[in-house]
């Protein structure tokens, strides 16, 4: 009987123990306040600034307020989000290194529930490819200040996003380098913004497919048969040349008009790669090296947040300067052929702007 009252005893301090630990976590979680670093240090761990977040925290508020007493607050979740998003670390390092002690599978929900708040709130006004004259106009004249010629609408390309071999479809998801990807395309104004994210695809489909079913070629498909304008994307050379995709000249011999339209096409486009290399500098869950564990709608989700976080850190000035200066390498894969009457649209289009805009 003896025995049977210890034994119980044991268990009831057992509880009382584990209690009292989740209850130190939870008070331990209240206390800690990111918001008192100083400012570098702020931006230099959570890659925004601390009224950048307060924003994200108020607009998220909403759905994400806790239901248990012990439950992760709103600003746990998207600071402990955030914190992965720019390091790339793994779970259990993020909650055990971050200001919050907070479990691996606690982790694991708030990058899932936040993310997907992030995207289904800021998506439409933050990832925005031009829908009337006013944004074209604007567009095209930030852009004009770089080209020659005016109606660039944006920069397009694709990159290889890595993430842990799919449970499905694998074979579909290794890209032509060998590893499991998702590859995305992207959209990009002058000022390194993003006007368009198509997360969709796995990593060996090819750049020019995925521009063939997405909503920024059915826009430019719009423009071009209603006669609205006459506005051009620049790709690189594994695009199908078209009246709307401008694409380089290869191999044009120096000193030709040919050769200084491609010089400028590629100064131009560059704004792209240099879009890509500060997205996968900033938010470092995007590197090859790192991995996004997570299986493809989820990487997804992950992969536009990134985009949105982007571009609110473009409002700030300083962000803008520090982007602005980094990643200049331009890089062109080899070229290919798409449809015949596609490239011949695309080259008349073309060897016009070139007559026009490149002859000195």
């Amino acid at each position: 009987m003896a025995f049977i009252a210890y034994a119980l005893l044991d268990e009831i301090e057992d509880h009382e123990r584990t209690r009292a630990f989740t209850l130190h976590k939870s008070v331990l979680r209240d206390k800690c306040n990111p918001f008192d670093l100083s400012d570098f240090n702020f931006k230099k761990l959570y890659r925004l600034t601390k009224n950048d977040v307060s924003m994200l925290i108020e607009h998220l508020r909403p759905n994400l307020t806790k239901i248990r007493k012990n439950g992760l607050s709103v600003e746990v979740q998207v600071f402990v989000t955030i914190q992965f998003l720019a390091t790339g670390a793994y779970q259990r390092g993020i909650g055990n290194d971050s200001l919050y002690p907070v479990s691996q599978p606690s982790v694991s929900r708030c990058i899932t529930k936040v993310t997907a708040e992030i995207v289904r709130i800021f998506a439409a006004d933050q990832i925005r490819f031009p829908r009337n004259r006013v944004e074209r106009e604007k567009i095209s004249n930030e852009f004009e200040q770089l080209s020659r010629y005016p109606g660039i609408l944006g920069c397009i390309d694709c990159t290889q996003i890595a993430i842990v071999t799919p449970t499905e479809r694998e074979e579909a998801y290794k890209n032509f380098k060998g590893f499991y990807s998702l590859n995305v395309q992207m959209v990009c104004d002058a000022n390194l913004r993003i006007t368009n994210v198509y997360a969709d695809f796995p990593g060996s489909v090819h750049d020019q497919f995925i521009f063939g079913t997405s909503a920024v070629k059915r826009e430019m498909d719009r423009l071009h048969a209603n006669n609205i304008g006459q506005f051009y994307l620049l790709g690189d050379s594994g695009y199908t040349p078209q009246s709307y995709m401008l694409t380089p000249v290869l191999n044009a011999p120096e000193n030709t008009p040919e050769y200084r339209y491609t010089q400028n096409h590629c100064f131009v486009r560059n704004t792209v790669e240099r879009v890509f290399g500060v997205l996968k500098c900033r938010w470092r869950c995007l590197r090859k090296d790192r991995v996004l564990h997570y299986q493809p709608i989820q990487a997804a989700t992950i992969i536009k947040t990134c985009a949105i976080l982007h571009n609110i850190s473009m409002n700030n000035l300083e962000y803008r300067n520090e982007n602005m200066a980094l990643n200049n390498n331009v890089i062109e894969p080899n070229n290919i052929e798409g449809d015949i009457q596609g490239n011949i649209n695309g080259r008349r289009m073309r060897d016009q702007i070139i007559q026009q805009y490149f002859q000195i």
